[in-house]
């Protein structure tokens, strides 16, 4: 992985020096989480039971921007300015890398540093935002769009264990009971990660419902 420095010295993009106290205290979130919510199976309650989920889905006749096929140098500076003046801005004490693979063709960067538990926040909600306003800003730069991902300390890697033996272990209870099960609202990625560990389940079947932020997975039995 490529350093690239702590961020409290970093300057905002564009030249504008940034700066703020940096925080002594760390409060790292769990992923271990995941609340499930019984209800009774009705014909409202049934979707076309295919496991997709359609924040995720496109048409024919939609394009879908996909990720360049070399390392996209210019994107990945701009990133490492935009995050480390951010961090510098919260008073964060942290340093970032840049993960030398990418991911899927998203670079991917990483905080590590005594404070960068803060920015994992409540099943993962402050590294969300933080993720979302770094690509809004980059892309906007670019004038194209950003892929790019930021993980704290493996958090994403332990979250998406994390759903997939949640998943698993829902999918055994509505499987027993018979009754559906819905998780937790949970972010597009998210939602995929549950919907692909049960895509081939013999008994359950996978749906999303709901809108916005409180989008989830709806699990439930076969017919």
């Amino acid at each position: 992985m490529a350093e690239r420095g702590e961020a409290p010295s970093a300057a905002a993009p564009g030249g504008a020096p940034a700066g703020a106290p940096a925080r002594a205290s760390r409060r790292e979130e769990e992923p271990e989480r995941g609340v499930r919510q019984s209800r009774d199976t009705g014909p409202q309650s049934r979707g076309s039971g295919n496991g997709r989920d359609r924040d995720a889905e496109r048409g024919p006749d939609r394009e879908r921007e996909l990720p360049p096929a070399e390392r996209d140098a210019e994107a990945e500076q701009l990133v490492g300015e935009v995050l480390d003046y951010f961090l510098a801005t919260m008073g964060v004490v942290a340093e970032t890398y840049v993960r030398d693979d990418t991911e899927d063709g998203s670079l991917v960067f990483e905080i590590e540093g005594e404070d960068a538990g803060l920015l994992i926040g409540r099943r993962g909600e402050t590294l969300q935002a933080l993720q979302f306003l770094v690509r809004m800003v980059v892309s906007r730069q670019l004038g194209r769009k950003a892929f790019v991902l930021i993980d704290i300390e493996d958090y994403r890697q332990r979250r998406a264990d994390m759903l997939r033996r949640l998943a698993r272990r829902t999918a055994g209870t509505v499987a027993s009971s018979g009754r559906a099960s819905a998780l937790d609202p949970m972010s597009p990625g998210e939602r995929r990660i549950v919907h692909m560990s049960l895509a081939s389940h013999p008994r359950v079947m996978t749906e999303s419902e709901g809108e916005g932020n409180q989008r989830r997975v709806v699990i439930l039995p076969r017919d």
